[in-house]
């Protein structure tokens, strides 16, 4: 009950709970905070993504790593605001193409998940500046990567460090 209760303080910014049995079904009153603006859940025994967002319309830095999370739901998409996504650390196996929606994207953290390709529509996060997805099962970097002109860092299991405009090439 009284996670139920602390949810419906709506002028809350910040909101971290980190290392705690966490579930889906603990977040259910999460919707109602409209104004939240950075949300740490990492280390907890989330497993799914779905019906999270609701009215976070105005979230920046999403953190769920450390999870048990198999797939990033397409309603993050609704997340327009959204400057940093870690989901690292979890069991995610593909990035879905309604990642490109996220226009403010600047920092996409998914190492150590289970991913074996990465969408080409990644090319479309223009302001995308950090990328990781070391530690992963990637045989293959999509083309459109080279259109993120920002891009300062790529890290994936094919030992690229840095990936800068100068140096464009596909691996595979």
């Amino acid at each position: 009950m009284f996670l139920a209760n602390l949810f419906f303080t709506s002028a809350m910014r910040d909101f971290c709970c980190i290392d705690n049995i966490i579930l889906m079904t603990h977040l259910m009153y999460m919707t109602l905070i409209s104004v939240l603006f950075q949300l740490d859940l990492s280390n907890n025994y989330i497993t799914t993504m779905d019906d999270l967002f609701g009215n976070l319309f105005h979230l920046h830095e999403l953190n769920l790593s450390n999870n048990n999370i198999k797939s990033i739901c397409p309603t993050v998409q609704l997340l327009q605001e959204l400057t940093t996504l870690n989901l690292s650390y979890n069991l995610i196996d593909e990035i879905p193409n309604t990642i490109s929606q996220l226009a403010n994207l600047q920092h996409l953290l998914l190492h150590q998940n289970n991913l074996k390709t990465i969408a080409s529509e990644i090319g479309m996060l223009e302001h995308l500046i950090v990328l990781n997805l070391s530690n992963n099962e990637i045989v293959e970097i999509p083309e459109s990567i080279s259109k993120l002109t920002v891009l300062s860092k790529v890290s994936n299991s094919l030992k690229i460090k840095y990936y800068t405009n100068d140096i464009i090439a596909i691996f595979g």
